[in-house]
């Protein structure tokens, strides 16, 4: 006990944020430890704010090829935000040599994992999404940009999308995946690589261009990036790294290590291709937890703060809200390029093997409301219509008699000059004379207000909708 900073443990234990269910019983040599990672997430509690029931949460994708430990690294953020012990939130593990992934399906983690202590913070959500691999293509972009604009619903995987587009064409994966809300909309992404696996570039440069867009065809939401290079705990002195390659006879396939000189220069690759040169605040090198980091299943009764330090110290940079999504609004059905037309209904048994292998279907009704706009068809139907009404108003508004006949009448009368006759007639001569002009004046007025009206109207109606 003497050797404990004693008034440190004071000042934290009147500070109303900080945990304050330490007891000097619990104290242990990892007590700075512990300490510097409650600063840590009072820090990050601060930055994402109170849980009004109204703002929405950072939605954080995980994104990387099959067995560089996304699920574990989500239990290893679980553990680092709980302070009590390990828990399996993600079903994480290895198929070992059968190979193939464990997580099978999207999956959303909510406040970074249902931290029991913070019930009403606002803590990022993450995103387990599984079906990637390091692959490269324009399908393959687009499958990223289903995920980013939270159109990938939870329960669903990238394989399932994959498969669709494979039946349905580019198209009809746009025109299905756009009925989806974007709940799940993603504010930040964090690539995952391991260490002791070559760098997935086809990978990245898909997520570089779907994340961070030149603005090209539209594409004009940015997502900041993150990197964190996982198994950390597998780079091991050179000397011994070689003396094992040695040992097995070169074959370094074999061995789930890496020498120090290898793994920096995997570093400085990964770290290159996501763009993060001269940014390494958002690049992590993370041990997760798990069996070869400890062996003693001390996890599964206390934290390891040695884990948890470098975690929660990079969630400081993912949680700060001074990171902006570019165009955060804007949704996935405006990036889509606007001279592409949606096929009908993918699922439908009436495709075409044109239809089937990708090719764009021109020419449709569809085709043609989208290449001139809803709001022009909305006017062009409107000024139909008002000239119909327009008409058969004028035809109400004409007179019961026959206009010539009475303005012949009229005359006769005037070149007469019979006194007693234009005495009679002088009223309805004048109204006469000038009904031609009202008649054609109160259709061309009818006309102008009918169309004004319903243009105005549907204008309107057609703002609210979108809004909504």
């Amino acid at each position: 006990m003497d050797d404990i900073d004693r008034e440190s443990f004071s000042v934290l234990s009147q500070d109303s944020d900080a945990e304050t269910d330490i007891l000097e019983g619990d104290w242990t040599p990892d007590f700075q430890k512990n300490q510097k990672r409650m600063s840590f997430i009072k820090r990050i509690r601060k930055l994402c704010g109170k849980d009004d029931g109204m703002t929405k949460p950072l939605n954080v994708v995980i994104i990387g090829p099959a067995g560089v430990g996304k699920s574990a690294f989500i239990n290893t953020v679980g553990a680092a935000f709980d302070g009590v012990c390990w828990r399996e939130h993600s079903y994480s593990g290895s198929h070992g040599e059968a190979g193939g992934q464990i997580t099978v399906f999207t999956t959303s983690y909510e406040k970074c994992c249902n931290a029991p202590k913070y019930p009403n913070d606002l803590l990022p959500t993450l995103i387990d999404v599984a079906g990637f691999h390091d692959q490269a293509g324009d399908e393959f972009v687009e499958l990223l940009r289903i995920v980013f604009y939270g159109r990938l619903p939870v329960g669903e995987s990238l394989a399932e999308a994959a498969k669709y587009y494979k039946d349905c064409g580019l198209e009809g994966l746009r025109t299905k995946y756009n009925r989806n809300n974007e709940k799940l909309k993603v504010d930040r992404v964090i690539f995952l690589s391991s260490a002791t696996q070559l760098v997935p570039t086809n990978l990245i440069s898909c997520v570089m261009e779907a994340a961070r867009p030149s603005g090209i065809r539209d594409k004009k939401r940015t997502i900041p990036l993150y990197g964190v290079m996982t198994k950390y705990d597998k780079v091991i002195p050179q000397e011994e790294f070689e003396k094992l390659k040695e040992d097995t006879g070169n074959q370094s396939a074999t061995i789930d290590v890496i020498g120090e000189e290898d793994y920096a220069k995997r570093e400085r690759q990964f770290i290159e291709a996501l763009g993060l040169g001269g940014s390494k605040h958002r690049f992590l090198r993370c041990s997760n937890y798990c069996d070869d980091v400890d062996k003693n299943n001390r996890r599964m009764e206390t934290v390891i703060p040695d884990l948890d330090l470098p975690v929660l110290k990079f969630f400081t940079q993912v949680a700060d809200p001074v990171m902006q999504v570019l165009n955060k609004g804007e949704s996935y059905s405006k990036g889509i390029a606007p001279e592409t037309v949606p096929v009908q209904d993918a699922a439908a048994k009436t495709q075409t093997p044109s239809q089937k292998d990708g090719t764009q279907v021109r020419g449709s009704r569809m085709g043609i409301v989208e290449n001139f706009g809803e709001t022009g068809v909305s006017v062009l139907l409107i000024t139909i219509e008002a000239i119909f009404v327009a008409f058969f108003l004028s035809l109400l508004l004409k007179p019961q008699v026959d206009v010539n006949k009475v303005k012949v009448a009229c005359q006769f009368m005037s070149d007469r000059k019979t006194p007693h006759a234009q005495a009679g007639m002088s009223d309805i001569c004048k109204d006469v004379n000038g009904s031609d002009v009202w008649c054609g004046f109160t259709f061309y007025l009818a006309l102008l207000i009918l169309i004004i009206i319903r243009v105005a109207s549907t204008l309107f109606t057609i703002k609210i909708f979108r809004r909504n």
